[in-house]
């Protein structure tokens, strides 16, 4: 069967927390690392027919899904990519600990795709961890009373690494860039990580830009028509789980100024 973007056949699975007989964990690449004693339980869903779909809550309230987000990067290799989230889930309490087992795979290992940004979260906290093919990385907390859109490319801007409590990256994430040529301080510009490594077809892709306008005019309507990139904004009001269904069924805003589609369904734009 053939499927064409979201429509895919979706599995839920409630997996048991496992006492863990095996001390060696295989992944989908051949790749062998440590396994822990015991695995948490967790619901699954499974997106079939796409590799890199799937979302996970284990029993600590843990969650990771993703955002495809193309880099610059050509040239590193990595031996990890599907088997990450599932990981993440299996062992960690907290969102932080899911980042920080994520960074330890992608350190040892190097991540296989071109790149991608990671949405952990749990009770407390969210953390979007982006990754760059190899072993590069920058993860930022949400603030509190924040809202946050990734319409496929990286979102991450500025960056602090002397604030631990809210950046953790890799030691040369501004190095590597400036070898690359992706970032020139002299120019007097601070580091933009979404410019420096993003892919520079993404940031200006119909595709991605009208979700991204459509899904930050869903939060703050005085920013309906205009296209900004900043990691998050503040939320206005009160978000509900119904505002998160409008958002999640958007069409570019129906009614509004950017509804100029008369087949939102079709188009190849990519509505929310």
């Amino acid at each position: 069967m053939k499927t064409i973007g979201g429509n895919l056949v979706v599995n839920l699975h409630k997996v048991p927390g496992i006492n863990q007989e095996d001390s060696v964990y295989l992944l989908s690449t051949g790749e062998k690392i440590a396994q822990v004693a015991k695995t948490y339980e967790m619901l699954w869903i499974e997106t079939t027919q796409q590799k890199f779909g799937d979302f996970y809550m284990n029993e600590w309230g843990v969650t990771i899904c993703s955002n495809a987000c193309q880099s610059k990067e050509n040239k590193a290799e990595g031996k990890i990519g599907y088997d990450l989230r599932k990981i993440v889930a299996e062992r960690a309490e907290n969102a932080r600990e899911g980042v920080e087992i994520a960074i330890a795979l992608i350190n040892e290992l190097g991540y296989e795709s071109s790149g991608r940004t990671y949405c952990i979260s749990d009770a407390y906290e969210v953390w979007f961890l982006a990754v760059v093919q190899g072993k590069h990385y920058v993860a930022q907390r949400l603030p509190d009373n924040a809202v946050a859109v990734i319409p496929n490319f990286y979102t991450i801007e500025e960056i602090d690494l002397s604030d631990t409590e809210n950046f953790i990256a890799s030691p040369d994430i501004i190095d590597y860039a400036i070898e690359q040529g992706w970032y020139n301080p002299d120019l007097g510009q601070p580091f933009n990580f979404r410019k420096a490594y993003g892919n520079e077809g993404t940031l200006i892709s119909e595709r991605n830009t009208y979700r991204n306008i459509a899904g930050r005019s869903a939060f703050d309507f005085s920013q309906v028509g205009a296209f900004k990139t900043s990691f998050s904004i503040k939320a206005t009001e009160k978000v509900t789980i119904e505002d998160l269904k409008l958002v999640l069924e958007s069409h570019f805003l129906e009614n509004s100024e950017l509804d100029s589609i008369k087949t939102p369904h079709n188009d190849n734009r990519h509505p929310i």
